[in-house]
């Protein structure tokens, strides 16, 4: 617990119209970023437990695309790489399985996940930047011991740098502290990752006529603050993950940013189609649910159920998917031929002379019942035609 003492020793005194400062001791300076901290945005923080990560065998692609920018042994030629996505593209998932990889990396005599930042829009610590600028110094403190005294002195020249703008505590607790080490070139570089960043508010309307103008200029804060840091060629790459907002493409795609971002978009890397999908999430869970409760009666292969298995419990899925689909067309079909029944009906005790005019409103009724008709018989004939059924 950090613990403060002003005028030790001193009795019997008063002060008037006084103002104190805090002084942080070196060895309370990591005590005094983590109480600081939004700790609930690490990616390994217990508010996030169990992380999102990917199931083995999905997102191969993108996440052998993002290990060839971050190189463990080199810096990227850009050091900025944007991830885009509508939602439930697996955004956090693949933030949690890169972070994962990299915070299990041992080979490499230091840890090259300098810092994460998990957004969530629910959260008061995690969806304002407030607290982005303390929270990543304090990871990168960890992960770079060496920054410790100079984040220190940081904080002993400036005791109100947590009242200080953003930008002013990113010069104080980062960038000067970097710059403190000496030359730069010959540290290894590390990664930072910044997941969600469309769930970035802000509580602060001061300039903004709206809560939504505030969510855009804080999410392009959050932007310009990293942008920031790469221009001061720091040991540090950047991994941003989010939804293809308009105003962050338009604000990553500018002069500033464009040539220091690269960019990836998840929409080009759907090629396998939502059956494989279907078919490697289920072997998956399958998989866990036998190790989890010890399932070992089931006649399952070492490293999961078999393929004729999961094949089988695929298309009982997507047969009760068509039959699920089918109940509901027949039910509508139902309801809006009930209706048209119940007005002719209706139209002939109030007009019985006229009822003679509506042979159009007849061939319509009875058109509309052949195709329930013919709908209903093919999800029949769908679902009987596959032999998994039998």
């Amino acid at each position: 617990m950090l613990t403060v003492s002003y005028f030790k020793n001193a009795k019997n005194f008063v002060a008037n119209n006084t103002t104190f400062n805090t002084y942080v001791s070196g060895t309370d300076v990591l005590q005094f970023l983590y109480e600081h901290a939004a700790t609930g945005a690490i990616h390994d923080s217990d508010e996030r437990y169990p992380p999102p990560i990917c199931p083995p065998g999905t997102r191969e692609a993108v996440i052998l695309r993002i290990k060839g920018w971050f190189s463990l042994l080199s810096r990227p030629a850009k050091p900025i790489m944007w991830i885009h996505g509508p939602a439930g593209y697996g955004k956090t998932a693949i933030a949690g399985t890169i972070s994962k990889w990299l915070a299990e990396e041992e080979k490499l005599g230091f840890n090259p996940l300098g810092a994460t930042f998990y957004f969530w829009r629910s959260s008061p610590e995690r969806n304002s930047p407030a607290r982005f600028v303390i929270t990543i110094a304090y990871q990168l403190a960890l992960s770079i011991p060496e920054l410790v005294p100079h984040i220190d002195t940081a904080l002993k020249q400036n005791p109100m740098i947590l009242r200080k703008a953003l930008e002013v505590q990113l010069m104080k607790l980062i960038v000067e502290p970097f710059k403190a080490l000496g030359e730069l070139d010959d540290m290894p570089n590390r990664l930072v990752v910044v997941d969600a960043l469309d769930q970035c508010t802000s509580t602060a309307t001061r300039e903004c006529s709206n809560a939504e103008e505030a969510q855009q200029k804080a999410q392009i804060r959050i932007l310009d603050l990293i942008q920031t840091l790469q221009s001061h060629r720091l040991p540090l790459s950047f991994l941003i993950l989010s939804r293809p907002e308009a105003w962050l493409k338009q604000h990553i795609e500018s002069s500033k940013f464009e040539p220091t971002v690269q960019v990836l978009d998840l929409c080009q890397y759907q090629t396998s189609g939502p059956q494989c999908t279907i078919t490697i999430l289920l072997h998956f869970q399958l998989y866990r649910l036998k190790r989890t409760y010890k399932l070992c009666h089931l006649q399952t292969e070492i490293n999961g159920p078999t393929p004729d298995r999961v094949e089988y419990t695929r298309n009982v899925f997507l047969c009760a998917y068509v039959l699920f689909t089918t109940m509901i067309l027949t039910f509508y079909l139902v309801y809006v031929l009930i209706l048209l029944v119940f007005y002719v009906l209706v139209w002939a005790l109030v007009f019985p002379k006229s009822l003679s005019k509506f042979d159009t409103v007849k061939v319509v009724s009875f058109k509309v019942i052949k195709r329930f008709l013919n709908a209903g018989a093919l999800g029949l004939k769908i679902v009987h035609a596959n032999p998994t059924m039998g």
